[in-house]
């Protein structure tokens, strides 16, 4: 803790050795159960402290999302559920984000979904989702044809996600590339790993499946207060 008391704004090179101590103090506090100074710790991690020169998003995200995972555990130590949930969303259901979650994460995000959603609400969150998908189009043209800013977004568990911000081409006029159209943003959706761990949680909803998914939970629980 006592680096993190010589932080210097102005000197990038100190901001990665920053962002791991203040990842480390969050794992002290989280080990001894105080997870609201866990959380801001690891909070302070991913901006205050975050590496400034990292530019590539796979080294970013190689650390990012685990300490998103430590948040979402802290969140389950406090029994607020619904902000685990909201945690991870933006990151588990992104084609980019979805890649640095491991089984352990994955498993953990579909047992605490169908802690506080039953199958019904589940499977309704996913089919509104995917028929009230946000896609809108801005067209500029120019000699070489239609430049074309794509942004599709969805909102899923009370959290606003976004599939797709970029900008593309095409050399014919008003017509769109098809990995720009609903159709592919939506079979997108449903190749991601946990969209299809939840359209198969119906072992989750049994009777000796949820004895077994409450010892689990309980493993969770232990590990959002202990580790």
């Amino acid at each position: 803790m006592s680096f993190l008391n010589k932080y210097d704004s102005t000197d990038s090179y100190k901001n990665f050795f920053c962002e791991k101590a203040a990842e480390r103090v969050g794992d002290f506090y989280k080990s001894r159960q105080d997870n609201i100074k866990a959380i801001a710790y690891y909070d302070s991690a991913d901006t205050k402290y975050r590496d400034k020169l990292q530019f590539c998003g796979n080294a970013y995200y190689i650390d990012f999302i685990p300490r998103r995972y430590k948040v979402s555990l802290c969140y389950l130590g406090l029994n607020n559920i619904k902000q685990a949930i909201a945690t991870l969303t933006p990151y588990i259901f992104d084609n980019f984000g979805s890649e640095y979650f491991d089984s352990l994460m994955t498993s953990y995000y579909v047992m605490v979904l169908n802690r506080f959603y039953s199958k019904q609400e589940i499977q309704a969150e996913l089919n509104n989702a995917i028929d009230n998908i946000g896609l809108n189009y801005k067209c500029t043209f120019n000699k070489t044809g239609e430049s074309i800013k794509v942004n599709c977004k969805i909102r899923l568990f009370d959290t606003d996600l976004q599939l797709a911000g970029y900008e593309t081409s095409t050399k014919r006029a008003n017509e769109i590339p098809f990995h720009s159209t609903k159709d592919f943003f939506i079979r997108q959706f449903k190749e991601l790993e946990v969209y299809k761990r939840l359209q198969n949680c119906d072992e989750l909803h049994t009777t000796s499946a949820c004895c077994h998914a409450d010892k689990c939970w309980m493993k969770f629980i232990l590990s959002a207060c202990n580790c």
